[in-house]
Formats: structure tokens, sequence, C-alpha cells
């Protein structure tokens, strides 16, 4: 055994790597087969892969977020209605002396609030979900300036307050469908027994 001196005692060197093993395990041990050859994996691996039409299914399966819900009515109506009103705004917000920078942003807005709008109906759920959090952004930066609007230019109080009012009713149109409730108009055991 190797010891490592200092100046103050001798200590005995770590025991080496595999000294307090079985010293049976090494012993008497098989051949390994002859391992495969590439072409040989190759051809069990093709023969355990599934058939291509369940590979496609499976990736079809395997997107969330590209799965299509259908739109309700009324979500479908607000989300047209949303999508007209922005439209008739444009000619008041073009009204505005604007640079062409400001023009081009505004053209760009409604071209992607357009495509949004379009992805919507057809029932995509991150579109759907784009939306709805546009909406909520909209109504949180214009509601607050709606007081001051109705002191200093009813026009463009006017525009806003429907603009709020439409994006308002698309979100509880987006959220009535998902709501669990029963409303019993001809139960009338419960009315009965009140008398």
């Amino acid at each position: 055994m190797l010891t490592f001196s200092s100046s103050k005692d001798d200590r005995p060197a770590p025991a080496p790597l595999g000294s307090t093993l079985d010293p049976s395990l090494g012993e008497a041990r098989p051949a390994p087969a002859a391992a495969p050859g590439w072409r040989e994996l190759a051809r069990r691996e093709a023969a355990l892969r599934p058939p291509r039409a369940i590979r496609r299914e499976r990736m079809v399966q395997a997107r969330p977020a590209r799965q299509r819900v259908p739109v309700p009515a009324l979500g479908r109506l607000a989300v047209v209605a949303v999508w007209l009103w922005a439209m008739v705004e444009l000619p008041a917000e073009l009204a505005i002396d604007a640079s062409i920078v400001q023009t081009f942003a505004l053209a760009l807005s409604k071209l992607c609030l357009t495509l949004l709008a379009g992805a919507v109906l057809t029932g995509s759920v991150l579109a759907r979900r784009v939306f709805l959090f546009i909406c909520w952004l909209s109504i949180l930066a214009i509601a607050p300036d709606l007081p001051l609007q109705f002191r200093y230019d009813r026009t463009d109080f006017y525009l806003s307050a429907v603009e709020c009012l439409m994006k308002v009713l698309a979100i509880i149109a987006f959220a009535l469908p998902g709501l669990n409730y029963k409303v019993g108009f001809d139960d009338h055991t419960r009315l009965d027994s009140h008398r």
C-alpha cells in the first residue's frame, strides 16, 4: 500500500478503484455475440415502425395548438362587428395629421386585424386566444380616456365608446359557451313548494 507523508502524520492512500468489488464477478464472462451490422439494425427498425398513415395521424394528434374548434354564432357575429367597426374608424384615424410612418403602422395594424379575424372565423384556437387578449388590452387602453374624450372631443368619444362596447361583447360572446349554467323555466315544483 502506498502512503503519502506530510509533516504531521502518515496517511494511507485511498484504495484503488475496484478493490472493493467481488472478484467472482469478473470471472467467466461469456463472449459477446457478434454485433449486428447497420443494415440489420435498419431492417429491424423499419419492421418495428408503424405505417405512414398511423405516424401521420399521431403527428396530427400531437399538435393541440393548431386544433380547430367551431366558432359559436354569437362569437362569429362579434368578430365581424369588431372588424367592421375598425374599418369604420379608419377614415377618422386617417383624418388626423399623421406622418407616413404612422399611416403605414395604421395600415399594417388593420391588415393584421383582418388576418387575425379571418383565422378566428376559421376556428383556430390560438387565433381566438390572441384576438381576445388584444380585445382585452384595447379595452384597458381606451376605457380610462373616455371621460377626457367626452369633455374635449365628442366624436372621438362616441367612436371609442362603441369600440369598447364591441370588444366587451366579443369577450362575452366567447365566454358564454364555456359557462355551465342551467335555467329551468318549466320547473314548477320549487315555486309550488313555497306557497
